[in-house]
């Protein structure tokens, strides 16, 4: 897994969570110019957490990471490989 980070504003994330049997779609955007990974983790009843991931995405394309998932909090983490400027 690459071990760089992909700095706040690059990757565009729309979530809609669901408060009732809506149904919830999660989409990532990668506007980065480069393919990144997207993981996402959320909590659980006991005060664990699941994670799943790596989904990865090339530049320009938006996917939908799960259309059943039904949770109120939602963290997000997205990884490129190693860029430099300059």
């Amino acid at each position: 897994m690459p071990l760089s980070f992909v700095k706040a504003g690059f990757v565009a994330a729309a979530c809609v969570f669901a408060t009732s049997d809506a149904r919830a779609e999660i989409t990532f955007c990668n506007n980065f110019g480069r393919l990144i990974y997207v993981a996402i983790a959320y909590p659980q009843s006991g005060g664990s957490f699941l994670s799943r991931g790596w989904m990865s995405l090339d530049n320009g394309n938006c996917s939908v990471f799960d259309t059943a998932l039904r949770v109120k909090t939602l963290y997000f983490r997205a990884e490129s490989t190693w860029v430099r400027h300059g």
